[in-house]
């Protein structure tokens, strides 16, 4: 061991040598812990909605119509089995349209559903505590129960901080 004392070199060997104290100083280092939080959910369901809605339709007819207008003899004009008189009319349904409701799935809309996560970065001020000797000249009479001389044993508690809070504050 090699000590400068006022400008001269002392050289320490382990003769005559005796630990008085020996310390270890404590330092608090920052780390960031990230903690997961569940901020919502989303939950997606198909649902049909039912809703009445009126549908209008022209449908088209076509029907003839006969009538015995003068005539001579009877039984000219036979209708289903049943002869027709004279200025009687009947009519026959050539042609008709019916409506029929088909329901066929279209497409009304489009929606996509995104994901996104970002990054955002965040810059947090921490204190850190760290632990120091400090060395000073004192008097015999100015000495302090567990101060360390070079003539006295040991008399002091050794005051170890907290790992994570050096110093006691909280």
């Amino acid at each position: 061991m090699t000590e400068r004392h006022e400008g001269t070199e002392l050289h320490l060997t382990n003769e005559g040598v005796t630990e008085v104290a020996h310390f270890e100083l404590l330092e608090e280092r920052a780390q960031l812990e990230k903690r997961r939080e569940l901020a919502s959910t989303v939950r997606v369901r198909r649902e049909v909605e039912r809703r009445t809605v009126t549908l209008t339709a022209e449908l088209l007819t076509e029907t003839v119509f006969i009538e015995v207008v003068r005539g001579v003899g009877t039984g000219g004009v036979v209708i289903d089995g049943v002869p027709l008189a004279e200025g009687e009319v009947r009519e026959i349904v050539t042609y008709r349209e019916e409506a029929e409701v088909v329901k066929r799935p279209v497409v009304a809309e489009e929606v996509r559903l995104l994901k996104r996560a970002v990054t955002n970065r965040e810059t947090f001020d921490v204190q850190l505590g760290r632990e120091v000797l400090r060395f000073v000249r004192a008097e015999a009479g100015e000495l302090l129960p567990g101060d360390v001389t070079s003539s006295a044993t040991i008399d002091r508690q050794d005051v170890r901080l907290d790992d994570r809070n050096i110093g006691g504050e909280r």
